[in-house]
Formats: structure tokens, sequence, C-alpha cells
């Protein structure tokens, strides 16, 4: 595509199961090959099991307990005193506040002294008439008398998928103070849509969270309740109808910044139905050269890389659709399936990379690797004997192959995909 010009393309989600698949997309944001990666991965951070945080269903959080049922909610007055006066580094970013924003907790909530279960929170943050790049989050807490407490946190969308997640150490703060977390790389969302920023620490801190009682934005913060299982709503405890957690987003509105975009960006589509997906991507402003991101499809089918590739250039026809094309990793089924005592397995590379091509068995155990290596960008059709690495034949069954593959941006895809041995 030229510079100064707008180009989108489709692909296709396909749901072949029996059940619902709800997905969501985010787009890492392209970067300019040879260039400085607009990611910003952090060594310090850790990927944590998702189940450490719990998933939070927003449905579930606002309906009412039963008649009889209660929560457990325990605050402790702030130190105006020892309260900072602010996380307010010059920064050009957009914030997204719920609080009321003069920058000190009224007070701070937890599940109280003595408690060894820990404590997790969350803000909604709901987008109105406005995009919204997500780069990084603030929160406000403290630490207590805490010398070093694991911190975790995930961005999560309305349907409870985890987009991003990690932990970290964070410094002591025994009366408060603000903390701020890049993300590894940045989340793109669409207008009328909304995220959610989940926080959590796992040590005996009896009054972590920072708390507004007169919240700009209240309604939208939630904790979660281990007695019950379940996240609460905040404005559901007295003193608080009006509250919110301080935890704000940072970022970009309205595109600014934003150039990669997807519709729809999340949804459910039924056993058998498939939903076309198009992405957008906006060369305003841009220096001639190859782009390279990716999109980050979570469904509840797993999750997949999907790679983008754009060249930007004066000397393309405007017109020209070989040149803006979300590229995008494929591993085809084999054929013919069933089969004995030869199949045929096909995988697309929308650029040069390395991959692992191996067959498993329903144990998870390597039956074979069927090839390996530095391969150029296109189609490529690897035959399997249906042998095992040491050249016997497998018995009759179900086996998986899986492909995994690395994109420019240094993402790892693994593409998984059932064949059947007969004899």
């Amino acid at each position: 595509m030229q510079p100064g010009y707008s180009r989108s393309a489709t692909f296709t989600i396909s749901n072949t199961g029996n059940t619902n698949l709800s997905y969501s997309i985010t787009a890492a944001e392209p970067s300019l090959a040879g260039g400085a990666s607009l990611a910003k991965t952090l060594s310090n951070f850790a990927n944590v099991n998702p189940h450490r945080l719990p998933k939070l269903d927003l449905a579930a959080a606002r309906t009412p307990l039963a008649q009889g049922v209660t929560s457990v909610l325990f605050t402790k007055s702030a130190s105006a005193a020892n309260s900072p006066a602010a996380s307010d580094e010059a920064t050009d970013a957009d914030v997204l506040v719920l609080d009321d924003a003069n920058n000190s907790a009224d007070t701070f909530v937890g599940m109280g002294s003595g408690s060894k279960k820990g404590f997790t929170w969350a803000n909604e943050f709901s987008l109105h008439e406005f995009g919204f790049r997500l780069e990084s989050f603030d929160f406000y807490m403290r630490t207590e008398l805490v010398a070093v407490d694991t911190f975790y946190f995930a961005v999560m969308d309305t349907n409870g998928q985890t987009l991003a997640q990690g932990s970290t150490i964070l410094p002591a703060s025994i009366n408060g103070g603000w903390y701020r977390i890049p993300l590894p790389e940045p989340l793109t969302f669409n207008a009328d849509s909304s995220f959610i920023i989940v926080v959590g620490v796992n040590s005996a801190i009896g009054f972590p969270a920072g708390t507004d009682v007169d919240a700009s934005v209240p309604e939208q913060s939630f904790y979660f309740e281990p007695g019950l299982k379940r996240y609460m709503p905040l404005n559901a405890v007295s003193g608080f109808e009006n509250g919110a957690f301080l935890i704000r987003a940072n970022g970009s509105k309205a595109g600014v910044g934003s150039r990669l975009s997807v519709s729809p960006a999340s949804g459910m589509v039924a056993p058998g139905a498939s939903q076309t997906i198009t992405v957008t991507f906006d060369a305003q402003g841009l220096a001639e050269g190859k782009y390279y991101g990716h999109l980050n499809l979570t469904s509840n089918g797993g999750e997949h890389t999907v790679p983008v590739a754009i060249l930007v250039s004066n000397t393309v026809h405007v017109d020209d659709h070989s040149v803006a094309v979300p590229a995008a990793f494929q591993l085809e089924q084999n054929y013919p399936n069933p089969f004995n005592p030869e199949t045929s397995i096909r995988y697309v590379l929308p650029h040069e990379g390395n991959i692992t091509l191996a067959v498993f068995d329903l144990n998870g155990r390597r039956v074979a690797s069927l090839e390996s290596g530095l391969k150029t960008a296109g189609q490529h059709v690897i035959r399997w004997n249906g042998r095992d690495s040491v050249g016997n034949h497998v018995p009759s069954g179900v086996y998986f192959y899986r492909l995994e593959a690395t994109s420019a941006s240094g993402a790892m895809t693994t593409l998984t995909k059932k064949m059947t041995v007969m004899k």
C-alpha cells in the first residue's frame, strides 16, 4: 500500500465444534522491520497461571446476593500525611480514571488483619465513542509491614478472557503509594467496548487496595470474596455506594497512535458457523518500509497469533491487493485422513521463519519429528509414512500433529490438528 492510505483485508473464524465459540481479538501495533519494536517486554515480569487471578464474570458479579447471604470487606483509614501527592510523571498518555482524581486514597480495603487469603480487586473501563490503546496502568496500594510481596495482574475482556497477565515483586510502600505496570505489549480496544484490569496480592496484607468513596465513575469496581467464591461490586458495600478503586488505565484514545484495527473485535460463533474479521491498517504519515505486527486471538477454544505484514511503498499501486495482507500461519488437515500407509500435511508460512512439525500420541509423547529449521515463506507439504522416530510402524489410532512457528515479531504460534492411522 502507498503512504497516506488505509487498507483492509479479511480472514475467517470458523467453529467446527459443537458448542458456541466466544472470541476476543486485540492488535499489537505494527513496527518497522529493523526498527525498534513498540512492544515493551519486561524481563522481570513472569507469566503466571491464568487461574492465579479468578476469572471476572461481570454478569455474575452484578447479580445480587441471596437473602441472608452477606459479603465481607474491611476498611482502614488512609494516613493523609503519608499519602503521596500523585503518580503524575510527565506523560503524553491519555488516562482513564474512575476514582475522584485527586491522587490520594480516601481509605484502604481488604480482607482485614490476620487474613491469609490475599486480596483481588478490579476496575472495568467502558469506552464510549472512542477506542483505546492500553499501554500501562497505575494502581494505588499499601504493603503495610510486608517487605516483599508478589503482585499479580491481568487484563480481561468482558467475556472473562485473559488478554495479558504477569507477576512481579513490588517494592514496599507501608502507608500507600502509586505503582505503574507497563504492559508487555499494547492492547487495542474498539469504541463502545470495555476491558477490565484485575490486580491482586497473595500475602497477608490486610488492607492493600487504595479506594475512594466519591468516585467520578462509580459502579465499575469489583473485588473477589473468597468465602463466596465470586466477585462482588464495591458499590454494594455500605459506605462505598459511589466508590471506586484507584486503578487507572494509560494509553491513547480514539486511534491516536493506533493504526491497526479489528472489527468485530469480539463475539460468539455458533457451531458450524463462521465470522468474517476485517483488519484495517492506516498508513497516514508513515515512512516507506515493511511493517510487522500481529493479532492476538483468545477464545474458549485456545489462543492463536495471527501475524500481519504490510509493505508501505510509493512504488506499489493503490489497488494492489498483494501487498497488504494479514498473513496467517496455516496448518491444513492432512490428506487422506484416515490413512494407510501415508498422508500429506500442508502448512503455510507468511514469511521466512523457524518451524518444527511433529507428531504426538494421545498421551502427549512425541512419536515423530517431521520437519524443523528455517523455512521460506509460502506453502510447504510434508509426507508422513506412519513410522515413529526409530522407523517402526505406529499402531492404529488417533494422533496429533503440531506446527510451532516464530513470527517476524518474535511471537510463537502453535497450531495443532488430529489425524487417524488405520491399518
